[in-house]
């Protein structure tokens, strides 16, 4: 499990955020799920996330609407505000997404 990141230990630097573009949909799409479920969960807003983590709350709106991806780093400072982990490639306790085309079904 990985240990709490240190706020004070975190750049503020805007160059940990990336602006989205087509390679990263899913990505940005699946984070901004999983960031936008835990706020919901822990009733939190962007401005009381924001007071735990070095982020400002428009960016932490930009994120949770899937317009930015996070770096690592930055993931993992929003998961430890949040109680949780993040694992790379897919944040924990988040439900496999559906495939967006239909399996063909065998015929019998």
């Amino acid at each position: 499990m990985r240990t709490p990141v240190d706020p004070t230990s975190v750049s503020t630097d805007q160059s940990a955020l990336r602006p989205v573009g087509p390679e990263s949909l899913s990505a940005s799409s699946l984070f901004a799920g999983w960031l936008d479920d835990l706020m919901r969960q822990r009733r939190l807003s962007n401005r009381r996330l924001a007071r735990r983590t070095s982020l400002d709350h428009s960016t932490i709106s930009r994120v949770r609407r899937g317009l930015m991806l996070p770096s690592l780093e930055t993931a993992h400072e929003l998961a430890a505000a949040l109680g949780s982990s993040f694992v790379v490639g897919r944040p924990t306790a988040y439900p496999r997404p559906e495939p967006l085309i239909p399996q063909p079904r065998s015929v019998p």
